[in-house]
């Protein structure tokens, strides 16, 4: 009889030996993208990755996986409801990961802790005169004191590494343009339209 290889799981979520992490680009096809996962199991536990995962999880670190869950996993895969449980802890389980952050699992043969991909959120934007312009935020204010809340900013580029050049969109539709002549002193030109100028 052979022994099966060691797992090689996560050392942050489970009670067994050090992680793994997937190399740059694996992916299953039409699953998720594994670069930034971890190998909680290695597909050699077959139908016993379920009850491995009850038993060396830290269970702290796991939410939306009931106590009966993981009592049927720990039964193994002869108990009536195993693969029911299993099922809905790959559906509910998230992993507060240490190094990860909130995780989900994915399980393709192997078991993988994969990190929730954040969306980066949308910034609203006013495209004028051909230049798009963001909401000004704390930052821009402190450079641009006496612009109004509630003003947009665009930073057009320059040609020169001498000039710069900033647009402020006004609440009641006047552009600013203010441009710098020499980078290393803040004297500038200032020019406005009026939103009848540019409308």
């Amino acid at each position: 009889m052979t022994k099966p290889k060691q797992d090689i799981s996560s050392e942050d979520i489970a009670t067994s030996p050090a992680g793994w992490r997937a190399p740059d680009g694996i992916q299953d096809q039409d699953g998720p993208d594994l670069s930034k996962a971890r190998l909680f199991a290695d597909s050699n536990r077959g139908v016993y990755i379920p009850q491995y995962f009850a038993q060396e999880v830290i269970r702290e670190l796991v939410t939306g996986v009931g106590d009966e869950d993981y009592k049927i996993l720990e039964a193994g895969p002869n108990h009536k409801y195993y693969w029911d449980a299993w099922a809905g802890v790959l559906d509910n389980a998230k992993v507060n990961d240490p190094k990860l952050g909130e995780c989900y699992l994915h399980h393709d043969g192997d078991l993988w802790v994969v990190p929730v991909e954040k969306e980066e959120p949308k910034v609203e934007t006013k495209v004028i005169l051909g230049h798009t312009f963001r909401p000004m935020e704390d930052r821009d204010f402190d450079g641009f004191g006496g612009a109004d809340v509630g003003s947009w900013i665009c930073y057009p580029p320059t040609t020169s590494d001498r000039t710069a050049t900033v647009l402020i969109l006004s609440p009641d539709g006047t552009i600013f343009e203010i441009v710098y002549d020499n980078a290393d002193d803040l004297t500038c030109n200032q020019r406005e339209w009026t939103p009848g100028e540019w409308i």
